[in-house]
């Protein structure tokens, strides 16, 4: 259960997301997360729901082995992450960097799109707490 609660918890802070806005959007209370983390599943299609919205894959059965990374699109989400965050000038700490790569590889954004610019960072601003480096002011 702790690793189910660990990989909500990490796609909840990639998008930005609090987990009573996550549990609105799946139509349940606004609880549901949080019970959640204290160990009650009260319907595992809400469950299944909240997986969809928040881009992890339900799966129960077997142990399966990790698919192939696309080295192509693996790479394309570094490069965004890295010009978004020196654009933005947005301090991220190495393992928030990791989960914000992991998110934007899910997405699997067109680097170049402004829309997709705008939402790396929105993600970014709610990961970073807004913390820029020095000489960044809001706008830049």
């Amino acid at each position: 259960m702790e690793d189910l609660i660990a990989e909500v918890n990490r796609a909840l802070r990639a998008r930005g997301w609090s987990a009573q806005h996550a549990s609105r959007q799946i139509g349940g209370s606004p609880e549901f997360i949080r019970n959640l983390r204290r160990g009650y599943v009260t319907s595992i299609e809400k469950f299944r729901n909240l997986c969809e919205i928040l881009g992890l894959e339900f799966y129960v059965g077997p142990k399966r082995e990790a698919g192939a990374v696309d080295e192509r699109r693996l790479e394309q989400a570094v490069l965004t992450l890295e010009r978004v965050l020196l654009e933005t000038g947005y301090l991220l700490d190495p393992e928030d960097k990791a989960s914000a790569v992991a998110a934007l590889y899910a997405l699997n954004l067109d680097q170049r799109s402004p829309a997709a610019t705008a939402r790396v960072k929105t993600v970014l601003s709610a990961m970073t707490g807004g913390r820029r480096g020095p000489g960044k002011e809001e706008g830049d």
